[in-house]
């Protein structure tokens, strides 16, 4: 099993993953894409902000 811990700039909210790839999102409403073996956010897609 392999257990690791990784740290992004606000708290997140829901998960989505396939075995290597996480897709997380939180408040800001950006979208955070997580390499799991490198423990490292590799892409963020921004969210909408409705006016």
């Amino acid at each position: 099993m392999l257990i690791s811990t990784v740290t992004a700039d606000e708290q997140q909210r829901c998960f989505c993953w396939d075995g290597n790839t996480v897709l997380s999102g939180g408040q800001s409403g950006d979208l955070l894409v997580w390499d799991i073996m490198a423990a490292k956010v590799t892409d963020r897609i921004p969210g909408i902000q409705v006016l």
